[in-house]
């Protein structure tokens, strides 16, 4: 039995695909909970307060960790380059911001 809004254990994660302005649809793994420590230790504060407070840097670094498995040549800097408004309005729609 799941609560409504929970996935069965074992079902795979939905993946979100964004195209940047490059014109390329990248594939973005989830977030999990190592990747959410990992933005804790590099802002040096909680979550939910750096979700909050909805700064660029915060979500191009979340973006980033989504990104860097399977795009590992991308770096951060190049990414940000490749982010234009519309781009960034599809973000903030796909992180919930």
């Amino acid at each position: 039995m799941t609560r409504k809004n929970q996935k069965p254990l074992g079902q795979k994660p939905k993946l979100d695909r964004l195209t940047l302005s490059d014109g390329k649809e990248y594939v973005l793994k989830p977030m999990t909970v190592n990747k959410y420590i990992e933005v804790e230790h590099k802002f040096d504060q909680p979550i939910a307060k750096l979700v909050l407070k909805g700064r660029l840097e915060v979500i191009l670094f979340m973006l980033h960790l989504r990104l860097r498995d399977d795009y590992p040549d991308l770096t951060l800097e190049q990414l940000g380059d490749r982010i234009d408004d519309d781009v960034l309005a599809r973000i903030n729609e796909l992180m919930g911001v």
